[in-house]
């Protein structure tokens, strides 16, 4: 039997139309002073329709030394344009309820967390965003990290991450899916 392919156009909306992952099975540790780069999370799509939506769904393992911040965002690309922050709060006006501060050096990330010790992992970081990209463009979404103060954020691993029966080695994720608008 013959299968046909039903052009974007032709499906409800909320339909999923396409969906892409990239998963990063390693670990990593960097101390740099601004976000970097988390190694294999990133996804290149295509829009079928410039009125689809891009849910972006990221599951990270990260942790940092004990009581120091870090935050995760997730930048994107379009048509092989550089990259940039989106979807990120602006306290600048008081957005949403949100405090006014002249603050403009305040790190803006998708989530956060703390570091809570030498030996204890921290809690998967998830992240949900829902981008209007308005494109048929190539769209790539790669995921960023970094700590406070130039200390260490270590993806999929710990401070003292060992090779040991009694320790744990997580993986992260990104998938994007086209919602058909």
């Amino acid at each position: 039997m013959a299968l046909t392919k039903i052009a974007a156009g032709g499906m409800p909306s909320g339909s999923i139309l396409q969906v892409k992952q990239s998963q990063f099975l390693g670990n990593e540790v960097t101390n740099a002073s601004s976000f970097q780069d988390v190694t294999d999370l990133t996804v290149s799509i295509t829009p079928l329709s410039a009125s689809s939506k891009m849910f972006i769904s990221v599951m990270i393992s990260c942790h940092s030394n004990d009581n120091q911040r870090f935050g995760v965002k997730v930048v994107k690309s379009v048509g092989g344009g550089s990259f940039s922050d989106f979807l990120l709060a602006d306290f600048s006006a008081g957005d949403l309820g949100g405090a006014t501060t002249s603050q403009g050096s305040r790190l803006l990330a998708h989530a956060i967390g703390t570091g809570r010790g030498a030996n204890v992992p921290n809690d998967t970081q998830s992240i949900r965003l829902l981008d209007s990209p308005n494109t048929t463009s190539a769209l790539v979404y790669k995921v960023q990290a970094m700590a406070e103060g130039s200390q260490y954020v270590y993806i999929n691993n710990f401070q003292t991450f060992t090779d040991a029966a009694t320790v744990f080695a997580p993986m992260s994720t990104i998938t994007v899916m086209e919602v058909a608008g």
